[in-house]
């Protein structure tokens, strides 16, 4: 029987798309297709920064507008009703939103968004506490034509009732393919998917970085439906709270019809009250060039914990994992893992198949039934002996974020 991931009772799955986020009132057009946004803008056109618009609101709202550059500075999404919690900004298809700017640029390439931090923010409510912020900071029920480049998005708190308002607190895509880029989804929380929530769609993410972001379920990302790219993208000390057993504590695929492409991804610290410390998955992914350290999880997979379908692992890296002394747990489904590197600690542990020492079984697991395939290549299972200290010093540098 075919197993899917599903949150227990109480967690909503499906979305009435008809109970999305109220947007501002129309802005006055802007003369032409490049609007600008900086704090205290004094409009009222937001065709240059001398006339900006004073929030991202202002300018989304302007139909005229499909190209947006904000500059430095914090935003919040409840303008148009203070205190709103239902108030996102919402993407929009075919128009592209750049952070990082000073706010006298003439060129697109002038702008750092490392520098410039350009905030979005859900902490609409009293200073210190969350419980009144944001449901869900951004919305992204837009097409592939749709960007977002360059922002922090944090504190937003998706424990709402109804309307879809306990799903991603940082990003919430209930249809949508937008691409994600340049960006830091930080602070946020939800009942599932603390930083972002895909039910359907294929979001496109380059560059972005997932941290201290908590859930009850699927701590950094979540994903229901559709195909996920991940390029470039870090998750680093998201969390799955739930006593329940929270799994996925930095990422957690759903189902056999849910699939995910990750290249260049790291996972790093991330903690699960239940399996799957660094990802959970139970649909098929393709996993190249990825590194799990440092991540734990209650009851197994304190690095990867493979639910249904099937995994193919290729140049990975696990390293000081713990999950009841497995790194990679496969419950069911298939899974390859080649050319990988297994460390000494108990990241050399799995729930799978072998006996060469770092690439065992379970003890008394005894034969294991068809489908808990594992196709293990193990002559390209190394062991590396790189000290605790210096490799977090390496994933984790000073100026990391």
């Amino acid at each position: 029987m075919r197993k899917t991931l599903r949150p227990p009772a109480g967690v909503a799955l499906v979305v009435s798309l008809a109970l999305l986020f109220a947007s501002p009132a129309p802005a006055a057009a802007a003369p032409g297709p490049l609007c600008y946004v900086r704090p205290g803008g004094p409009g009222p056109d937001g065709d240059s920064w001398a006339t900006a618009y004073a929030n991202p609101q202002d300018a989304l709202a302007d139909h005229s507008c499909t190209e947006i550059w904000v500059a430095g500075g914090t935003y919040l999404p409840d303008e148009s009703d203070p205190g709103n919690q239902t108030l996102s900004f919402g993407l929009k298809t075919s128009v592209e939103i750049y952070g990082g700017f000073v706010g006298t640029e003439s060129q697109r390439d002038q702008r750092n968004w490392l520098a410039n931090q350009t905030i979005l923010s859900g902490n609409i409510g009293a200073p210190g506490d969350n419980t009144d912020n944001s449901y869900h900071v951004v919305v992204g029920n837009a097409g592939p034509s749709s960007i977002l480049d360059g922002f922090i998005i944090r504190d937003g708190y998706a424990h709402g009732l109804g309307g879809g308002h306990n799903l991603g607190g940082g990003i919430l895509i209930n249809s949508g393919s937008p691409t994600l880029r340049n960006l830091r989804i930080a602070d946020n929380q939800g009942a599932l998917g603390g930083g972002m929530y895909v039910g359907q769609g294929n979001p496109v993410l380059n560059q972005v970085i997932f941290i201290d972001n908590s859930a009850d379920f699927a701590g950094g990302m979540y994903a229901q439906e559709g195909s996920s790219t991940l390029t470039d993208v870090t998750f680093d000390r998201n969390e799955a709270t739930s006593a329940l057993g929270g799994w996925g504590g930095g990422l957690a695929i759903a189902t056999s019809t849910t699939s995910a492409t990750l290249n260049n991804v790291t996972f790093s610290r991330n903690t699960a009250q239940g399996p799957g410390g660094g990802m959970y998955n139970g649909g098929n992914v393709l996993l190249t060039n990825v590194t799990f350290a440092f991540n734990e999880s209650v009851s197994g997979g304190g690095a990867f914990h493979n639910l249904d379908s099937g995994a193919t692992i290729n140049h990975a890296t696990f390293r000081d994992n713990d999950g009841l002394g497995d790194s990679l747990m496969l419950e069911a489904g298939a899974v390859t893992v080649t050319n990988s590197l297994f460390g000494i600690t108990t990241a050399a542990h799995f729930n799978l198949t072998g006996r060469q020492p770092g690439c065992h079984r379970q003890p008394g697991a005894g034969g294991l039934p068809a489908d808990r395939r594992l196709s293990l290549h193990q002559r390209n299972c190394r062991r590396h002996a790189a000290g605790r200290a210096a490799e977090q010093r390496r994933l984790h540098p000073d100026n990391a974020y």
